[in-house]
């Protein structure tokens, strides 16, 4: 009882903080993210936020997708680009991001502090 009260304010705080942390960038381009289990159902602010840290375009994608199988190609042209990055995403795909893993979103975001995040800080 007492392990999953702490992991789930483990979890409260890092949720605020990884969705502080993209906020920082998704301002850039004039969006927000509100909460990270449900945001990037469709792709478009996964695709959005790729672009932002990674600089670069990552091409068409779709902007108004209705149907699941619209909102998975958005989320793997995001999840491609990732990978093509060197960023290992172990049992980290499309289908977990769409349904609202938290668990495995949260993984894939603290990937993304990693490679971007600490990579900046190293280089620079």
């Amino acid at each position: 009882q007492q392990m999953t009260l702490l992991d789930r304010d483990w979890e409260i705080v890092q949720k605020k903080v990884f969705t502080r942390w993209m906020n920082s960038y998704a301002k850039k381009k004039g969006f927000v993210i509100d909460n990270i289990e449900t945001d990037f159902e469709d792709g478009k602010k996964l695709v959005g936020f790729m672009e932002i840290i990674g600089g670069e375009s990552l091409g068409r994608y779709n902007q108004n997708p209705r149907h699941k199988l619209q909102k998975i190609e958005n989320l793997n042209i995001a999840v491609n680009y990732i990978k093509a990055k060197g960023i290992v995403l172990n049992n980290i795909g499309s289908e977990d991001i769409h349904n609202g893993n938290l668990k495995l979103i949260m993984g894939l975001i603290w990937m993304l502090i990693l490679r971007f995040q600490v990579e900046d800080i190293t280089e620079g």
